[in-house]
């Protein structure tokens, strides 16, 4: 089986690792390793937390169920976003996305599985990171006040915070690169 995730670097560099569950092979005191082939080209040996990292999926623990599925897990200031691609449309036929949305704390703020992705862009790529950044980042004055009737507690609280802020300049210097 074959797991595709979007692997983002400290650099700020993000590259596309397929993962072979097949080539393991456990290497003495560091355990078992997969080899991960990277979108440059190149390939290496991935350990069980760099894969869990990368994608989300301990490999040992969850078995591969996330079989053929691209993956994607993004840092925004400390706040982790996940989107997994999954087989479902819309009726816009734009590819449905399962999403995660956690504070530096770990706590999820926002999960999904509503997110339908542009069709000009790869579905668990940067574009609809962002993209579904804008919507977990509207405050108050931004959209109809009815637009937060269902929050929680918690996303109210976060959606008046000064990182709700703070990402929401992440998207407006994404769309707008010039300004």
């Amino acid at each position: 089986m074959l797991v595709s995730a979007y692997f983002l670097q400290g650099n700020g560099e993000t590259h596309l690792v397929t993962i072979d569950s097949e080539s393991k092979k456990k290497f003495g005191s560091f355990g078992y390793m997969w080899i991960a082939a990277f979108n440059n080209g190149t390939s290496h040996y991935m350990d069980v937390k760099t894969i869990e990292n990368a994608t989300g999926i301990n490999p040992l623990v969850r078995n591969w169920q996330y079989n053929h599925k691209n993956i994607a897990k993004y840092n925004f200031n400390g706040y982790i976003m996940t989107l997994t691609e999954t087989n479902k449309r819309d009726s816009n036929n734009h590819i449905m996305v399962e999403y995660t949305f956690a504070n530096p704390l770990g706590e999820v703020l926002f999960v999904g599985n509503d997110f339908g992705a542009s069709p000009l862009h790869n579905p668990t790529g940067k574009d609809s990171a962002i993209a579904l950044l804008g919507f977990f980042t509207l405050q108050d004055g931004d959209t109809d006040s009815e637009y937060f009737d269902k929050y929680t507690p918690v996303q109210l609280q976060f959606s008046k915070s000064f990182d709700c802020e703070a990402l929401s300049l992440i998207v407006s210097d994404f769309e707008n690169p010039e300004s």
